[in-house]
């Protein structure tokens, strides 16, 4: 999960994931 929710957010999900991850990280 962290590896995929890293990697995609960063990869194809800045907008999307980005914005989760942004918030968590």
């Amino acid at each position: 999960m962290a590896h995929k929710k890293a990697g995609g957010s960063s990869r194809n999900g800045r907008d999307s994931a980005g914005r989760r991850l942004g918030v968590k990280k």
